[in-house]
């Protein structure tokens, strides 16, 4: 395709109009019949300079470089298509400035392109007034009208041309159809696919009400306004939107609903009788706008749409606990990925960003997305849960601030996300009053639960609300009913329970005013402690094998603890948490932050035991090993020997040898490596450790490889294979493996072994173990001759280890320096580095992708 047209572009729209039933219609024939559609449509494109854009089954969106063109090319595409018997298209045509967006545009212009589109009936062609301004061309003024985006009113023009049919309905809008949804200051920006989803919901035969649920901010009467808008068509007799957030008495509801659709009680004996007597047989649908406050008026809803044909679509923070209900949660904008901006089109597509880029936009005209910006904007998004309201409150502020001053500011949240439009009412100007609105619902013990639980970073289980904060469950219904909570099943089927960010720093500042934060803070420090040095010890003995992804959804809980107890002065609490937490820290990639850590706590834990020291010692020996740091792991293993032999801690001896093997390693010193590694043998066959024995021979294979003595590495990493069943250490022992047998020539099997490491590194969120695994199979697509794919993967797993503060270990390391400049070499320098700097652009997900579609 070639380079689409920027600056002032006039877009097109085509659709079939009824396609489904034309398919329904003409049966096996519509593949047919479609293909010849788009081939008359791609030929009057052709002829006119046109940019086929994109295409989604019978609909086209062409790009123009000049208006007079895109007109000509509907027109001519109209009279082509009157070959087609019974195929009637629908035309759109809009001059705006859209912004390009991954393979095409993005922006509000090409919203109303669509929209335009959408008004039309088959066989006519639209124009918006820009369009029609711009060129000569005869047209019938349709007026003003409110296009289904809700905004304002826009005038629409009919192309009148030689051999187009003239005669047409009224355009599908809102003037022409029985609804009063107010207009809306902007369309909805994103949002497809819950769109989607909330009017299929609607549409089914077997459902009445429709509940969208959410917090405070999250868009959903947004949402239910466009949707409503789109099923304008689907009730004929209307669609009418009842706002009842001013509303405290639930008695009220049903006079407002009256009032809505013109009703009295003219006579009929009460008001229920004259909705009853009004809505009869005709076909509405009724939009209830802020539900949540007026609850115990639910079951007076029952009554109006069982024995009709109204259906009812509600937005309320808390379901209304009606039977037949369909409740949809609606979740928060889709957020961009915040290490990679490789693609600046693809990332201002992300729903959340396309937020923020038109809402700056409409304070700042130039605003643009940059390789300078993209990092803060993805990251004040994340920062904002990906809330509608959130993001559109910071993204006004882009008049006085860069995104990354705006994100330096972001620390309160709260304060800085005020000045909303005027117009909107008061719960929608502040995110503050947004969730106000929320917690003015909630019973006083419910909001004691609610302050307390915002000691938890990232979220909490079930046990740990009820160890620390003393929760109930029936508290936890009701902040999870009312939104200000939201429950995630993990994988080992028990509940967690997380708040937004935005919630939970208003929270927050009820704990604060409480009085009980620092009772509550220690609570959460100490619980956590327990837990890690429970699973520590478990693992310690062998009992424990799986499971560091508990560890990865605690890691924030756990770093929240720590610098409660570095500010509180524990150093004893802050050295056992580090201690205890070190191992994930290793596997999950947290080098550089784990040294920091215990560095700190020993060189502040002057009051803790000998002991304590000694593990926190052997436990920071285990994270600088990783790090190629051999002075280090020797000085820190060698000060914890001798405190573990004197207490007779055989486990903690079994760990300071494991680190003065690697030390020597490291060194070179391969006899002194040897010694240690018999000696750490026998500790762990004495103490009957299987999982330990395990590690070790999975050790001494490694050992093994370095001297270049593959078949013996073999043996020893297959032994270890027979003892190891889980995932993380067996994802190291079969790269080893397959390592080894990549040196032994034996391709098939080492692909074999690197793909079972992989997997089971990913599956336990082990990073140390995926950057090798791509290492691996980068070294077997160079030896396949694959050069460029190579590259890439080499690149990924570079920029991984940089990005967690590791190094490769010596056996990679030296076959990486034999075999990286000779496909070098063969690729071409300028092709090569171009594969590498592709490479190190993909994120974790995509570079296991990438390794896994082996040719």
């Amino acid at each position: 395709m070639s380079e689409l047209p920027s600056g002032t572009v006039t877009l097109l729209f085509t659709d079939i109009e009824g396609s489904t039933r034309l398919l329904q219609v003409l049966g096996d024939g519509y593949g047919e019949v479609l293909g010849r559609h788009h081939a008359l449509i791609r030929n009057a494109v052709a002829q006119h300079d046109g940019h086929e854009v994109d295409v989604q089954g019978d609909g086209f969106l062409v790009a123009f470089a000049r208006a007079d063109d895109a007109v000509a090319s509907a027109a001519d595409a109209q009279r082509a298509l009157g070959e087609l018997d019974g195929v009637r298209v629908r035309m759109g045509v809009h001059t705006g400035q859209p912004q390009r967006g991954g393979s095409g545009y993005v922006g509000l212009d090409v919203h109303r392109a669509a929209r335009i589109r959408d008004a039309a009936h088959g066989e006519q062609v639209l124009l918006s007034e820009t369009t029609r301004d711009l060129v000569d061309v005869e047209v019938r003024d349709l007026g003003e009208h409110r296009l289904r985006d809700l905004t304002k009113s826009q005038r629409l023009f009919q192309l009148v041309a030689p051999g187009l049919r003239r005669d047409f309905r009224p355009p599908r809008t809102l003037e022409n159809r029985p609804t009063n949804l107010p207009v809306q200051p902007t369309p909805l920006i994103g949002r497809e696919r819950e769109l989607a989803e909330t009017t299929e919901l609607v549409r089914r035969e077997d459902v009445r009400l429709v509940t969208l649920t959410g917090p405070g901010g999250c868009g959903k009467t947004r949402l239910a306004l466009q949707a409503a808008a789109e099923l304008v068509d689907d009730f004929p007799d209307g669609v009418f939107f009842a706002a009842l957030e001013a509303l405290e008495d639930p008695g009220l509801v049903l006079p407002t609903i009256a009032q809505t659709l013109g009703v009295d009680e003219t006579g009929a004996a009460t008001l229920a009788g004259a909705l009853a007597d009004f809505i009869g047989d005709r076909r509405l649908l009724l939009l209830l706008d802020n539900f949540e406050q007026v609850l115990e008026a639910a079951p007076k809803l029952r009554g109006m749409f069982a024995p009709t044909r109204v259906k009812m679509l509600v937005t309320s923070r808390a379901p209304l606990r009606l039977s037949g209900e369909h409740e949809y949660q609606v979740p928060p904008l889709e957020l961009p990925d915040p290490h990679s901006y490789a693609d600046l089109d693809t990332f201002s597509q992300y729903d959340s960003v396309a937020l923020f880029i038109e809402r700056a936009q409409a304070v700042r005209a130039d605003f643009t997305v940059s390789a300078d910006n993209a990092p803060a904007i993805a990251q004040i998004c994340a920062r904002l849960d990906g809330l509608p309201l959130a993001i559109e409150l910071a993204a006004a502020r882009v008049r006085l601030l860069t995104p990354q001053a705006l994100l330096d500011r972001l620390g309160e949240r709260l304060a800085l996300l005020t000045s909303g439009p005027r117009d909107l009412p008061s719960r929608q100007q502040t995110l503050r009053g947004a969730i106000d609105w929320s917690y003015g619902l909630l019973r006083e013990d419910e909001r004691r639960l609610l302050a307390r639980l915002s000691v938890f970073a990232g979220g909490c289980r079930l046990e740990a609300a009820e160890a620390v904060c003393d929760a109930r469950l029936d508290e936890l219904e009701a902040l999870l009913e009312n939104n200000l909570l939201r429950q995630e099943e993990r994988p080992d089927g028990a509940p967690r329970f997380q708040m937004l960010e935005t919630i939970r720093e208003y929270a927050a500042e009820r704990l604060r005013e409480s009085g009980d934060q620092e009772e509550m803070r220690e609570h959460h420090a100490r619980y956590f402690l327990r837990w890690a040095e429970d699973r520590f010890q478990a693992r310690l003995a062998g009992e424990l094998v799986l499971g560091y992804g508990v560890e990865e959804e605690e890691h924030e809980n756990v770093r929240a603890a720590l610098t409660w107890a570095r500010g509180r002065g524990d150093g004893e609490l802050e050295l056992r948490l580090a201690t205890a937490i070190h191992q994930y820290w290793g596997i999950g990639g947290y080098l550089s932050e784990g040294r920091v850590w215990l560095a700190d706590a020993l060189s502040r834990g002057q009051e803790s035991t000998e002991l304590t020291r000694a593990w926190g010692m052997a436990a920071a020996a285990n994270l600088t090993w990783r790090q190629g740091d051999a002075a280090a792991t020797q000085g820190f293993a060698e000060a914890a020997l001798p405190v573990f032999e004197a207490h007779g801690d055989r486990r903690g001896i079994g760990l300071a040898l494991n680190s003065l093997a690697i030390a020597a390693q490291w060194r070179g010193d391969a006899d002194e490596e040897a010694r240690m590694w018999e000696e750490q043998e026998a500790v762990v066959r004495e103490l009957g450790n299987e999982a330990g024995l395990a590690i070790t021979l999975n050790n001494r294979g490694y050992a093994e490889l370095i001297l270049g003595r593959y078949a013996a590495a073999e043996r020893l990493l297959r032994d270890s294979l027979q003892l190891s069943g889980y995932a993380e250490e067996s994802g190291s022992t079969r790269l080893n493996l397959g390592l080894a047998l990549f040196r032994q020539g034996r391709l098939d099997e080492s692909t074999r072994a690197f793909a079972d490491g992989l997997d089971a590194g990913v599956e336990a969120a082990s990073r140390e173990v995926v950057f090798y695994g791509l290492e691996g199979f980068a070294n077997l697509a160079a030896a396949a001759g694959d050069d460029l794919r190579a590259a890439r993967l080499w690149a990924a797993s570079e920029q991984l280890r940089e990005r967690l503060g590791a190094r490769l270990a010596r056996a990679e390391q030296e076959l990486h320096e034999e075999t990286v400049p000779a496909a070098r070499a063969r690729a071409g320098e300028a092709a090569f580095e171009r594969a590498w700097t592709e490479g190190r652009l993909l994120t974790e997900g995509p570079a296991v992708e990438l390794a896994r579609a082996r040719p």
